[in-house]
């Protein structure tokens, strides 16, 4: 695990590496190694994929999944950038989470019969008395992020992990390239408006017709950005920043 100093105290007890935002990147780079644990804002995950291409990072992200699904018990769908991602977090959900929590997961291999049942997961009745629902844990730009209908308490909340955008590759950097050289923001072309794409199509599961009622958190530091915020629908002007210390409060007051 690779850490910034301003991390808590019992993260850095943990940590096999403690520096600034340049010295991780640089450590993740030079190292033998090809999968880290970052404990900083995920706003370095582009540099560490462009630095240290082929090696994968993973930001941990969990406890807020965890805290809403206590507020609210009910449906919903977390989203992730990539299978890799949400198998990692995934698995340590399984720790947190209530035993009778019902957990499916998207897989890039699944039949239609398999979708529908997924889908029909979330049309069934939830048993009254049980104290941990049910999540859906899905990939950004994949077939449970769009064309989907789930309404009223079918879906109550979705959670976006990561900001979408796509992995580093020739391609991107070409046509990132083709842009910087216009005068224009070749990062925005090639990976930004491409990522919020898949961040509205996801947080649009949620809200499918007029009476529906729930909530959807971005759960990135990237997302506090103007450049992100800038590419935000109108009908997101009161969105409220949060962060561990006061989630819980805010959304217990939203399902009051």
């Amino acid at each position: 695990m690779l850490a910034h100093p301003e991390c808590r105290g019992e993260v850095l007890k943990l940590a096999d590496f403690i520096g600034s935002t340049s010295a991780i990147i640089k450590y993740a780079r030079d190292s033998f190694r090809s999968e880290f644990i970052i404990a900083t804002e995920t706003g370095v995950r582009y540099e560490l994929e462009k630095q240290g291409p082929g090696k994968h990072y993973y930001f941990p992200e969990t406890l807020p999944v965890c805290r809403n699904m206590e507020a609210k018990r009910g449906n919903y769908m977390a989203f992730f950038s990539s299978y890799r991602m949400l198998e990692s977090v995934m698995e340590r959900f399984v720790e947190l989470a209530p035993s009778d929590t019902e957990i499916l997961a998207q897989r890039p291999d699944m039949s239609e019969s398999e979708k529908e049942e997924f889908l029909a997961r979330f049309e069934k009745k939830q048993d009254p008395d049980a104290k941990g629902g049910l999540i859906g844990f899905c990939v950004m730009g994949g077939i449970f992020a769009e064309g989907i209908d789930l309404t009223e308490d079918s879906l109550i909340g979705a959670f976006i992990i990561g900001a979408g955008l796509p992995m580093v590759c020739g391609e991107r950097e070409i046509l990132k390239d083709y842009f910087d050289e216009r005068g224009r923001n070749g990062f925005d072309y090639a990976y930004l408006y491409a990522g919020m794409n898949r961040v509205l199509q996801a947080a649009g599961r949620v809200i499918r017709a007029e009476e529906d009622k729930g909530v959807v958190l971005l759960l990135d530091e990237r997302f506090r950005k103007r450049e992100y915020r800038a590419l935000f629908p109108r009908e997101w002007d009161e969105v409220q920043d949060c962060d561990l210390s006061d989630v819980s409060d805010k959304l217990k007051r939203f399902w009051e």
